[in-house]
């Protein structure tokens, strides 16, 4: 059993979270960053490709202690994802292919974003 750790930071995008009722517009322009951010960093990792089946456990890291729940942050992780799809991490992001994503308060970070542990199964 392999695990791989990959950060995908905050970098002034903001959180997508399940709660906010914000245009659907700038929701989509926020998936989108957060896809791309995704790929990105993956690509620039010795992350492996074409792994048969995966579980994703996602920690969130806030700039400040305010109060919050890291599961209304999960559109947030799906498009993150998302972008790991993209990458060729796994052919889909089914549940044949993924478990997760499972959201986790990861603490205080002067560099907020997601600490992605990704577990092949």
């Amino acid at each position: 059993m392999t695990i791989h750790e990959l950060l995908i930071p905050q970098n002034g995008i903001p959180w997508i979270n399940s709660n906010d009722r914000g245009h659907w517009s700038l929701r989509h322009d926020y998936t989108r960053l957060w896809r791309a951010q995704a790929r990105t960093r993956a690509a620039r990792t010795d992350l492996v490709i074409d792994l048969n089946r995966v579980r994703i456990d996602a920690s969130v890291f806030k700039a400040r202690a305010n109060r919050y729940d890291p599961a209304n942050l999960y559109p947030t992780a799906k498009a993150v994802v998302d972008g790991l799809v993209d990458y060729g991490l796994v052919v889909d992001d089914d549940w044949r292919h993924v478990e997760g994503p499972f959201l986790h308060h990861g603490g205080i970070s002067a560099a907020p974003g997601l600490l992605l542990r990704i577990e092949e199964l």
